[in-house]
């Protein structure tokens, strides 16, 4: 599981890293970078937790079940990177994504 957290992780400071191009000021960027560099496993966990309960059991293919995943995971993370949600305050998180999570 550390691995599946770290590579995700790494393309979170990827996208990040992206969007010195867009809008995001160098400072937005570095804030959202440390908060990446903060989040721990357990909010990974969390956030597993949250997502296979919603979906194992409704979707049958691995490679959709990962590309959703990926998507809700950037919903998850954007109450934690714009800083009104803290990492481990998982019943918010919880609040914020189960709009986009609702089948």
């Amino acid at each position: 599981m550390m691995n599946d957290f770290e590579a995700v992780r790494e393309q979170l400071r990827i996208e990040l890293e992206s969007y010195k191009h867009a809008n995001l000021s160098e400072e937005e960027i570095d804030k959202h970078l440390k908060i990446v560099e903060m989040l721990t496993p357990d909010f990974y966990e969390n956030y597993l937790n949250i997502f296979l309960n919603v979906f194992f059991k409704v979707c049958r293919d691995l490679k959709e079940l990962q590309l959703v995943a990926l998507e809700c995971f950037h919903k998850y993370c954007e109450p934690v990177l714009d800083g009104t949600t803290a990492a481990d305050d998982v019943t918010r998180l919880w609040r914020n994504i189960s709009k986009t999570m609702k089948l």
